[in-house]
């Protein structure tokens, strides 16, 4: 029971320092993005100004030692007056306005130098924390090798077990302050045999051992764990970015300055900031209704294969309509020619609306020939103007395949096209 608990606890522990070595992480890269840009880093020496103008403020002019210690005093009038003499003195000297600019880059680099400080501390802490998460998952290997040993005995469980507790309880100790991550896991080690053998030496036998585990598991979630949580969230929080309103004060004061201004030109322009907003809306609905709905209602209807929706190159009955008239007027030349005075059977009649169903005209083209020997002869008989109007209605057949052809074509793809349609419209 307390080796489960002991695995519980560890669980805990290990979930605490990857969401704090998560939270360091971001404020590295946060960081890393400031240093890594002159404009981030003049932005931050703009953010942390105030800070710095406060600090150097509170700082007394003048200092007295009295044995050894420094103590500050109020100046006399005469006392201050030979000081402001000095600092106007010394701004004069022709050198120090050389130096003017060397002062400016020499602040930048001070801040520079200072972000890549806060990154070189948190980034420790990282390292320390990934550490310290090493040897708890190395403590649930020992502790599992323990298990499955078929040597393994009661005393070397409890040992291994007393062992985790102890190392998990030095490690929240001293993973926050530690200095690298080598020192941390050579004494994280030397303190717990260091606590081990003072526990050994306080039980008088073992089986006190699971009772002394539940105690420093206790301990640990009481006092350890928040006492870690809290001072890893001050260091994190003492390096890492500054606050909100430390980053932000700038434009925050500009708003509230600007706000009695903002105000008299809303007032001013109340009517035209009414017409606006009275355009927007319209605008949106509109763009609602003609770009959104009507093309999904089109859509819609061509899915459910709506007869106003389909897309159609000619009427349904024109292609018959024309086959049909094209196999009468065939019909009617042949049984008008000379040649055709005997009366033709059912049988013969059925052969040549077959023919010229599909498209055969060779009685008509075999006329057409023969009366374009003699035009003038086959104008006034007629029959090569038949000849020629009936081979008009023969290409406008043939043209309206073609288009039912291409019809169905689109029918075929009538979802995307239909689509499309409805987006243009």
């Amino acid at each position: 029971m307390a080796a489960k608990a002991f695995l519980q606890v560890l669980g805990i522990t290990i979930n605490v320092l990857l969401e704090h070595t998560h939270s360091i992480g971001e404020e590295v890269l946060y960081w890393a993005d400031v240093s890594g840009s002159n404009w981030y880093t003049g932005a931050y020496a703009v953010q942390t100004a105030p800070g710095r103008l406060w600090r150097f403020l509170g700082r007394p002019l003048l200092y007295a030692e009295e044995g050894g210690i420094r103590k500050a005093v109020n100046p006399t009038a005469s006392v201050s007056w030979a000081r402001f003499y000095d600092i106007v003195r010394q701004c004069l000297d022709p050198r120090a306005m050389l130096s003017l600019r060397a002062r400016l880059l020499s602040s930048f680099t001070a801040h520079r130098s200072e972000i890549r400080q806060k990154c070189k501390a948190l980034g420790a802490m990282r390292t320390r924390n990934a550490s310290g998460i090493g040897l708890l998952i190395g403590q649930c290997s020992l502790l599992k090798t323990e298990i499955d040993s078929e040597s393994a005995t009661d005393d070397s469980l409890r040992n291994a077990v007393l062992r985790g507790v102890l190392t998990l309880k030095v490690l929240l100790q001293r993973v926050v302050h530690e200095g690298t991550e080598y020192e941390l896991e050579e004494r994280i080690f030397t303190a717990v045999e260091r606590e081990v053998v003072r526990s050994q030496s306080e039980m008088t036998t073992f089986p006190q051992s699971p009772e002394y585990v539940i105690e420093q598991l206790f301990n640990i979630l009481d006092e350890l764990l928040p006492d870690y949580s809290a001072s890893s969230r001050r260091a994190i929080s003492h390096h890492g970015r500054p606050s909100c309103l430390v980053r932000y004060w700038l434009p925050l004061s500009v708003g509230v300055l600007s706000t009695s201004t903002f105000l008299r030109l809303i007032s001013s322009r109340q009517h035209e900031l009414i017409r606006w907003i009275s355009n927007i809306g319209s605008t949106a609905c509109e763009f609602w209704g003609n770009w959104v709905v009507e093309p999904t209602r089109r859509l819609i209807g061509t899915i459910r294969h709506d007869e106003k929706s389909e897309i159609a190159l000619m009427s349904k009955n024109s292609l018959e309509a024309d086959r049909a008239s094209l196999e009468r007027m065939v019909l009617d030349f042949v049984l008008d020619r000379p040649e055709s005075e005997k009366e033709l059977g059912a049988k013969q009649i059925d052969t040549l609306t077959a023919r010229i169903r599909e498209g055969d005209l060779t009685p008509v083209l075999r006329a057409y020939e023969k009366d374009l020997r003699k035009p003038f002869i086959g104008t006034v008989r007629g029959d090569l103007v038949r000849a020629l109007l009936i081979q008009i209605q023969k290409t406008k057949v043939d043209v309206e395949i073609a288009i039912g052809g291409i019809d169905s074509l689109l029918k075929s793809q009538e979802l995307v096209f239909g689509y499309g349609l409805s987006l243009k419209n």
